[in-house]
């Protein structure tokens, strides 16, 4: 397959990945402490850049095509394929999710099921799987600085968001860390 292929259908799985999680963003409409409606506009916001980031891959192709790798088309395609089963697992995350997207709601919980019987991030193990997807499918060497660059963002945003779960959920967040691994599951970790 040639390369126009592999850099469209990287740029449409991207775009799919972030409607699909503004729409589940606004579907269980976030809000803020002091009652306002989260913005909506941040959600499209974060899709946007998701997708700038992804522009100098086609406006710079020259520039880009001098960093690219020979990777195996099998490889290529394994990324394309785990990307669409992320989107699978990031609308299980979600829907499983539910109202605790928001930070505030009434109805939250300490969520341990679904995906968060395995790993207690799983958004942010979706977003270090994909950096290594879209390295996969644009077998490009400047793509894989996105691989650490987005473990690194990942390590913390979660360990931020614990202190604000132990203080939340207490003992029985922390209970749930000592069974449950942060990013990839306790084998791994």
């Amino acid at each position: 397959m040639n390369e126009i292929f592999y850099k469209y259908t990287l740029v449409t799985l991207v775009s799919i990945f972030m409607i699909i999680k503004i729409y589940y963003t606004k579907k269980y409409v976030i809000e803020k402490a002091d009652g306002n409606n989260y913005p909506f506009g941040i959600g499209i916001f974060q899709g946007i850049n998701a997708l700038i980031m992804l522009l100098p891959f086609f406006i710079l192709t020259t520039i880009f095509d001098n960093y690219s790798m020979n990777l195996p088309e099998f490889l290529r395609i394994i990324g394309i394929i785990d990307f669409i089963l992320l989107i699978i697992v990031m609308i299980w995350q979600m829907k499983v999710l539910d109202v605790n997207i928001s930070s505030t709601h009434a109805e939250r919980r300490l969520i341990t099921i679904g995906p968060y019987k395995y790993v207690r991030h799983p958004l942010y193990t979706i977003f270090i799987i994909m950096a290594i997807d879209i390295w996969l499918i644009s077998a490009n060497w400047i793509m894989l600085i996105g691989v650490p660059s987005t473990i690194i963002a990942g390590k913390i945003r979660a360990n931020f968001e614990e202190k604000i779960l132990i203080q939340e959920y207490g003992d029985d967040y922390i209970n749930y860390q000592n069974t449950t691994g942060q990013l990839f599951p306790k084998l791994i970790e």
